[in-house]
């Protein structure tokens, strides 16, 4: 696993570096987890796994210290609480004899270092210096409670982009339907949008710890995921990536169920539009498509169906086209970025993007043979990343890359126990 590992380590620093060092770490993280499951007999032993998760654990810890992730504002010593908590959860965790209460103690550090780690989000409205996806949410909820359609003019914010001219305007909830009624909910029960993220991060803590049941392995990629530096700033910015996260982690604890399963994967897809290119791996992976891979995309196409029906240009517009035209940002965390910093201005054709995703879509598809819940996030994970460095990526998107890696790291090691018990894979379908 230690491939593994390393890879979802790699990834968390992608999320808090600059373009050159984000694509790098990217690249060889999508690489080491490449391998972990299309070549397990690369992988190191156990005991090397455990030496190296651990280190690197720490690593991000000390690395989100430094750069205030864990604040965004800090509050005074929120940075020694987490170390102290991330300590006591390692060794909670590591030496607790019985599986049955290892989950359960899994469940409880997952959501306590969560709530440390996000803290109130209340307590900073209204202090976001511009962050349009925040006040997107709140504007979205307003309009939905005054009646109106959030897709239309009806929501207007500032625009945060880089490229935005002073004063700039963005017109219409940017996100899909299923993302504006989670967060809907979170603003009208909470009080404020970003309840719904940290609730969501707490669910996907929770679902992946139960559904890894092992005590050491298991347990490390539990404290890389508490550790990830940008666990706050996703709560605290509004970001919509932590649903989808747990709606992929709740479709694969389902994965022997197809129908439900495909139910609980389309809300996933219908959660953000740059997931329809996940689409070609899950029709290549699932081996009953009709029953999972069929019921998740139409159920993901027919979340869209009631905005687009009240107003099929302002709905088309907000959810395709102004995404399409974003262009060039010199704040991504990709290919472009990278190269930009060197000096060249190179914008990576969408054509190439495309062909790179179903290549790697098919190739990954082929090696592992079976999809396992392990290897499909797994492969979602490598399908995103290269997605994204082949086009526009932010630090909340390399969070959904590094949490879905770990999520895939702990189902691998229940896994590989049920594999012991069980009669050997045949090598196309081991993991």
């Amino acid at each position: 696993m230690v491939w593994r590992f390393t890879a979802v380590a790699l990834f968390g620093l992608a999320s808090i570096a600059g373009p050159i060092a984000a694509t790098s770490a990217a690249v060889l993280g999508t690489a080491l987890l490449w391998l972990s499951f299309t070549r397990p007999d690369l992988e190191a032993s156990s005991g090397l796994t455990r030496v190296v998760a651990g280190a690197l654990a720490l690593t991000l810890v000390l690395a989100g210290s430094r750069l205030g992730s864990f604040g965004f504002p800090e509050p005074a010593g929120l940075a020694a609480v987490l170390w102290v908590a991330v300590a006591v959860a390692a060794a909670m965790l590591g030496a607790w004899p019985r599986p049955s209460l290892n989950v359960a103690g899994s469940v409880v550090a997952g959501a306590l270092i969560t709530v440390l780690a996000a803290g109130t989000v209340t307590q900073y409205q209204g202090n976001l210096f511009g962050l349009d996806v925040y006040r997107s949410h709140e504007a979205a909820a307003d309009a939905l409670a005054a009646g109106e359609n959030p897709y239309t003019d009806a929501v207007k914010v500032l625009d945060g982009s880089p490229n935005a001219e002073d004063g700039a305007v963005v017109e219409g909830y940017a996100y899909p339907p299923v993302t504006l009624v989670v967060f809907s909910l979170g603003d009208w029960l909470g009080g404020d949008p970003r309840w719904a993220a940290a609730l969501a991060i707490i669910l996907g803590i929770v679902i992946g710890a139960r559904a890894s049941s092992t005590r050491s392995l298991g347990v490390l990629a539990v404290v890389i995921l508490a550790a990830t530096p940008t666990l706050r700033w996703t709560v605290w910015s509004g970001s919509t990536e932590p649903w989808t996260f747990a709606l992929l982690v709740s479709a694969v604890t389902l994965w022997r169920r197809p129908t439900v399963s495909g139910v609980v994967l389309g809300l996933a897809l219908a959660t953000k539009q740059y997931l329809v290119v996940l689409v070609p791996l899950m029709l290549l992976l699932d081996q009953r498509p009709w029953k999972r891979s069929g019921v998740a995309v139409s159920l993901a196409g027919l979340t869209l169906l009631p905005a687009f029906l009240a107003d099929p240009e302002a709905f088309w517009f907000t959810m395709v086209e102004r995404p399409l035209s974003l262009g060039f940002r010199p704040d991504t965390q990709s290919v472009s970025g990278a190269l930009n910093q060197l000096g060249w201005r190179v914008d990576v054709p969408s054509i190439v993007m495309i062909a790179g995703v179903l290549v790697v879509s098919w190739a990954f598809a082929r090696s592992v043979g079976s999809a396992t819940p392990a290897a499909f996030l797994g492969g979602c994970a490598v399908v995103l990343s290269t997605t994204f460095l082949l086009s526009l990526a932010f630090t909340n998107y390399w969070w959904l890359v590094q949490w879905l890696a770990a999520a895939a790291t702990m189902l691998s090691v229940t896994e590989l126990q049920e594999e012991r018990v069980a009669e050997p894979l045949s090598p196309r379908g081991a993991v």
